[in-house]
């Protein structure tokens, strides 16, 4: 199922994990916002293209959990920019 999850034309990397006692998790790997290579915008589009493929393959989702360096500047621009 992993396999099917990855995409191969874009930067979404995916690792399946397995807790003891909590189950399975798939963790996914997306670029991040603020990329000097990427927009924003096409990064959004990509990351919601993968979800929808997701939700068509049956995988459910529990949480999404934004990570971020600690070192980074908490709003590198204004709302809406």
């Amino acid at each position: 199922m992993v396999d099917r999850l990855q995409n191969k034309a874009f930067f979404v990397r995916v690792v399946d994990a397995t807790h003891p006692t909590k189950g399975r998790f798939i963790f996914i790997d997306t670029p991040g916002f603020d990329n000097p290579t990427v927009s924003d915008k096409v990064i959004m589009v990509q990351v919601s293209d993968w979800l929808r493929t997701v939700r068509r393959l049956g995988v459910k989702l529990a949480a999404i959990l934004c990570l971020h360096r600690i070192t980074d500047t908490r709003y590198a621009r204004p709302a809406g920019g």
